[in-house]
């Protein structure tokens, strides 16, 4: 059966808008499902708050002898809570010269100077002559911020990753050293030749406490959040887009 022109080019056309609908309707469909695939997060969400608190270590105490130098570092560390954060550490020291002989204005004081070194390097003295009173203040850590740690699968493991934020921040060790400088002086006076040998050195006492926080970490408990967002694309008016898609027509 033979088709005449104007039949074949309207058969034609007719297959080309149903080859071109049929692409249409796959990209469209290909496209829907593309957008509305939420992406594969998971997880929990844990919100993260930092509680200020106060601690204390052993005092020290120690007897420093002349010409000879005390040099044995001390540790300030918070185990407990895991994570806790050292702000700030204040050293407190009390000394009094043990042995003096002499008149009001000559009874041979000693004077003893304590240099505290925080981990940072920053050096802080302290000097005084017959007694000693005294506290050295030291900042040590920023104060670390409340934050939201998601697509985590439990607690433990929002733990560990504060843990790994703040690694090193709950422990600082000081460098020290305390010498003493003799008040008495030597004298062919045999009383003040005595007094001189007498004084061997002096006693002297760190109390050191220190401020840091510790991370309490709970799960969100927004409404219907468990970690996943689901993002679907749309335009700022809140309506569906359509993709328009020419078909060939007659001239």
């Amino acid at each position: 059966m033979n088709l005449k022109k104007s039949d074949k080019i309207i058969v034609a056309t007719a297959i080309a808008v149903l080859i071109v609908a049929a692409i249409g309707i796959i990209f469209y469909t290909y496209s829907e499902e593309e957008e509305i695939t939420p992406p594969a997060t998971g997880g929990k969400k844990y919100e993260v708050t930092w509680v200020k608190d106060e601690g204390s270590i052993s005092s020290i105490t120690e007897f420093v002898k002349f010409k000879e130098t005390y040099d044995k570092p001390f540790t300030v560390t918070v185990n407990t809570p895991p994570g806790s954060v050292i702000t700030d550490v204040h050293v407190h020291i009390t000394w009094q010269d043990d042995y003096t002989k002499g008149l009001l204005f000559n009874k041979g004081e000693d004077t003893l100077t304590a240099i505290i070194t925080a981990p940072g390097g920053e050096s802080k003295t302290h000097t005084a002559k017959g007694e000693g009173n005294e506290t050295l203040d030291f900042y040590i850590n920023s104060e670390p911020v409340d934050e939201i740690i998601e697509n985590v699968n439990d607690s433990i493991e929002a733990e560990q990753k504060v843990q790994e934020e703040y690694q090193g921040e709950n422990t600082a060790t000081f460098g020290v050293n305390v010498t003493v400088e003799k008040g008495e002086k030597l004298s062919l006076r045999p009383l003040k030749l005595l007094n001189y040998f007498r004084d061997k050195g002096n006693d002297f006492t760190f109390e050191i406490t220190f401020d840091y926080y510790y991370p309490s970490i709970v799960e969100s408990e927004n409404p219907g959040d468990n970690g996943t967002t689901l993002d679907l694309p749309q335009d700022n008016t809140g309506t569906q887009t359509w993709y328009t898609m020419g078909f060939p027509g007659k001239n």
